[in-house]
């Protein structure tokens, strides 16, 4: 059954997996943002990454994504960008892959929505 969290908004998930978008409560989207994770950043690099640039990374087919911007993973993107503060979303858009590649690089290569 839905959780319902103060203001009224519900959510159906305590865990959150790629994909999920709004439906994780927020500590469960925070735990799943926070967690570091190896992941391909591109075919063949694959680092630990957390919060914005493992969010941009995901939609890879390597990642087990679509690599299309159709991909439900790009929900989670939206999320992070709507939830965050403005000084979290430039932290966030200026931190560095050990291979210096930044967000929106690693988003590009994974053919992004348009609003991403």
């Amino acid at each position: 059954r839905p959780l319902a969290e103060p203001g009224g908004e519900e959510h159906v998930k305590r865990v959150h997996e790629p994909g999920d978008g709004t439906r994780s409560t927020p500590d469960a989207w925070n735990a799943y943002v926070n967690k570091k994770e190896r992941i391909f950043v591109t075919d063949k690099a694959e680092v630990e990454v957390a919060g914005l640039l493992k969010l941009v990374a995901m939609p890879r087919e390597n990642n087990g994504g679509t690599g299309s911007e159709e991909d439900p993973r790009w929900d989670d993107v939206r999320r992070f960008l709507q939830e965050s503060t403005d000084e979290e979303r430039k932290i966030a858009a200026e931190e560095l892959t050990k291979g210096d590649r930044f967000p929106l690089l690693v988003a590009c290569g994974c053919k992004p929505p348009v609003d991403v």
